[in-house]
Formats: C-alpha cells, structure tokens, sequence
C-alpha cells in the first residue's frame, strides 16, 4: 500500500472513530492536532472530561499488546502534546487517554475501545 493510500485509510478510521464517539455523546474539540511533531488524532469531551484519543485503524485483527500498537516513544510524545494543550487552553478539567482500534472490513468498521490505556506521569 503506498504512503498515500495509507493516509487516505487512516482518515477513513479517523472518521469512523470520531462517529463512534459522538454517537456515545461526546463533543470533538479538535482532531489532529499538533504540538511540535507530534499530534493527537481526537481530542472529545463529554460532561467535564477531556479524552485524548489515539486512533489505529487496520486491515484485520492483528492480536497486539496495547505496547506494540502504540510505543512508549509515542506514548511519551502524546503526553507531551497533551501537556501542551492543556497550557495552550488553560484547562482544569479531568483528563483521560483513550486508544481506539478500528478495523475496516468491507467498510464496515469493528472497534476496540481501550478506556485510559495510558496515564499521566510526573518527570
């Protein structure tokens, strides 16, 4: 599959993941956004929760560890890019990181919603 077409696939599991939360009734505050070089996909709120949502979408069921979808290197830069947000927008909210698995199978999509699959730390 060409870079392309991978990025045209990781959209289409974007907007599958961000249908998925608002039909659970949480509200899109900005998807993709950036910090430096990193970003994250979604970030939705519901009630007073902020969630940071990283999205993977895949071709098939790939048994994997919630460490081998998403490495500690890019859990550290999801981190960081959320610190940033947080400052950027001066929020007091409570926070959470979700990460969203979608499979795309005859363009139906099959979720693994992974509630809090990464917590904040102190360094």
């Amino acid at each position: 599959m060409s870079k392309r077409s991978n990025v045209i696939f990781g959209k289409q599991g974007e907007k599958a993941a961000l249908e998925f939360f608002q039909n659970k009734g949480y509200k899109l505050l900005h998807k993709n956004w950036r910090h430096r070089k990193s970003e994250i996909d979604l970030i939705v709120k519901k009630h007073n929760k902020i969630v940071f949502v990283e999205v993977k979408t895949r071709h098939n069921t790939i048994n994997q560890t919630v460490n081998e979808m998403v490495s500690i290197s890019q859990q550290n830069r999801i981190m960081n890019a959320a610190h940033n947000y947080i400052n950027t927008y001066c929020l007091d909210e409570e926070i959470r990181f979700d990460l969203i698995q979608i499979t795309l199978c005859n363009n139906s999509p099959n979720f693994n919603h992974y509630k809090g699959f990464m917590y904040p730390t102190l360094q």
